[in-house]
């Protein structure tokens, strides 16, 4: 059996729960609550022994939650997919977002329905701070809905895959927020949160008012059939032979952390930030000396931890991959630009036709125009006089489409017995 602890931050402190990972059964030992802020993270580093691994539940309110339909079935074609799927839902650059995943009951063959959570970086390493200086070997961080999705099918158990799913609506109450979770067989289907500076109470959510109006909807056009009302969820705990809910919630946490899927894992990037954010803590206490034997110490570490090579040639590869990236992206750039370049290109030549149309009149005809973008237009034509080439670039110089009109050649010639002037004229373009 593998020995595993779950992490629940909370504004009065922090909680572990420590337990027997057995397959996908877990054997709970117990629940402690360390009120307090620095004090609970000395008390959690003596709770939790050496490096056993750590679950972090991560709240609601830290992530944002999207939905796909995507054209695959298979675990490798989702996640090769769903990097190009949130780049169009995302504020900045996706290589600042960490995000997990999980399918959706899908009625389309070919097609699976993914609900992805979705966190910013920063805000991770920020969420995570307070555990850095306890030194705790963060193996996962899990979504909260996840988590009481899975308590929830431990609860009524409805945890075999084999058995009809059948969705359940639970009402869970957080420091800040209605925590709104829908799931079936243990599994995540939907989950929102209800702020209580908007909400003071559960019968302000109104099930057939404005509150779940929105909600209803999404969750209908998701899954195409209606969202179950919610219960509460103390009162589904309150029978004797259910567990308590705190042993649950948290036992429910670390079997989600232990259950294989590396989707669910923290990325490797974000470990790491983890502990040089620790590292430098530490150093940052140490005098002179002390210092110096803490980086020996670390540098030996980081050459000769082979998690820490992994990492490295994680690196070199991510790297290889950004290059080509760097690559195709030179390559879209100047294709985008030649594309708008001759977009340009044919707005300004429709621009000189309309300008000619409107100042050039008979007698004069033009027999031939040269356009060439970026250099100008060249005018060849006759008219009766000199005269009458001279009033006409007058005429189009007053149009602000040109930037300055020559008259290049004028040549008089006698056809059928009348006096014409060929002419050659060039002209800029603003």
């Amino acid at each position: 059996m593998q020995r595993m602890t779950s992490v629940i931050l909370s504004k009065s402190g922090i909680t572990l729960a420590r337990g027997r990972l057995d397959g996908n059964f877990f054997h709970v030992d117990g629940a402690t609550h360390l009120s307090g802020g620095e004090a609970s993270l000395k008390l959690a580093k003596l709770e939790i022994p050496g490096k056993e691994p750590v679950c972090v539940c991560l709240p609601r309110n830290r992530t944002m939650v999207r939905h796909f339909r995507v054209p695959a079935e298979s675990t490798a074609e989702i996640e090769a997919m769903l990097p190009h799927l949130l780049a169009g839902e995302l504020p900045m650059g996706i290589e600042n977002f960490s995000w997990v995943w999980s399918p959706l009951p899908t009625p389309e063959e070919g097609f699976t329905l993914v609900a992805v959570h979705v966190a910013r970086n920063d805000r991770l390493e920020e969420f995570l701070a307070p555990l850095a200086e306890a030194d705790l070997n963060i193996v996962g961080l899990i979504p909260e809905g996840w988590i009481w999705a899975h308590a929830i099918g431990q609860v009524t158990g409805r945890q075999d895959p084999a058995e009809v799913p059948e969705a359940r609506s639970i009402i869970i109450r957080t420091d800040e927020a209605f925590h709104l979770v829908v799931e079936s067989s243990g599994q995540l289907l939907f989950d929102q949160l209800f702020p209580l500076s908007k909400f003071q109470t559960l019968e302000s959510l109104e099930w057939d008012g404005s509150g779940f109006a929105e909600p209803r909807r999404e969750f209908e056009d998701l899954l195409g059939f209606p969202l179950p009302k919610p219960e509460v969820w103390p009162d589904a705990l309150e029978s004797d032979e259910n567990p308590e809910p705190e042993k649950l919630f948290f036992a429910a946490s670390v079997a989600a952390a232990g259950l294989g899927h590396e989707r669910l894992m923290m990325p490797l990037e974000m470990q790491h930030r983890t502990r040089r954010r620790m590292a430098l803590g530490t150093l940052a206490k140490l005098g002179r000396l002390g210092a110096l034997a803490a980086m020996l110490w670390l540098i030996f570490t980081v050459y000769e931890d082979g998690q820490t090579r992994r990492y490295l040639a994680a690196l070199e590869q991510q790297v290889t991959e950004e290059a080509v990236r760097v690559e195709d992206l030179e390559k879209e750039y100047k294709a985008i630009r030649e594309n708008n370049r001759q977009r340009a290109g044919s707005t300004e030549i429709l621009q000189v036709l309309a300008s000619l149309r409107s100042h050039v009149k008979a007698p004069i005809q033009l027999a031939h125009m040269n356009y060439v973008q970026e250099r100008g237009v060249t005018l060849r034509g006759v008219a009766p006089s000199s005269v009458k080439v001279l009033e006409m670039t007058e005429k189009l110089e007053t149009d602000s489409l040109w930037q300055g009109l020559r008259v290049m050649q004028l040549r008089s010639e006698k056809r059928d017995g009348v006096n014409q002037v060929q002419f050659v004229v060039e002209g800029r373009l603003k």
